[in-house]
């Protein structure tokens, strides 16, 4: 049974006052919120509205990508999954103040976009790479074989 109960979820959860270590902040910000269209579990369709690296929202529906309004992304009410990210110390002290924070693996965010999201895109590029070159000598190599055919058919 699908519950279709409108549910307020914040942007950054505040956790602090329910660990045993109340000095250490703990907060997490949303990420992500995974929402189902749809009368009942088991049909409907599933859409991702995810936070990118400059801040802003994005609607992720099949091949249809648009972007969005914060206070929507706050307020789905078909909201199903929602994803938090656990903010550093260094961060949450940070939170609001400045535009360089830290993400939880320690790398350095500045304006959003984190140096982790360029080294992923620059192992894309490489892999990328790599792949057309495989394909160019695997083109060469049908290549080669082919000729080799058609020179020994006018040889016999």
């Amino acid at each position: 049974m699908k519950v279709k109960t409108n549910v307020a979820y914040p942007d950054t959860l505040d956790l602090t006052e329910f660990t045993t270590d109340m000095k250490t902040p703990v907060k997490y910000k949303l990420s992500s919120v995974i929402v189902h269209q749809g009368r009942s579990v088991s049909s409907g369709h599933y859409i991702a509205i995810c936070r990118e690296a400059d801040g802003t929202w994005s609607i992720y529906d099949d091949e249809y990508v648009n972007k969005m309004h914060p206070r929507e992304a706050l307020s789905d009410e078909s909201a199903y999954v929602l994803i938090y990210n656990r903010l550093t110390h260094k961060s949450v002290s940070n939170l609001g103040s400045s535009k360089e924070t830290a993400t939880e693996n320690g790398e350095s965010t500045k304006n959003g976009v984190s140096n982790n999201i360029n080294n992923k895109k620059r192992q894309r590029s490489d892999n990328n790479n790599k792949n057309q070159q495989q394909q160019n000598n695997t083109n060469r190599n049908k290549k080669n074989k082919n000729k080799k055919l058609k020179s020994n058919k006018n040889h016999n």
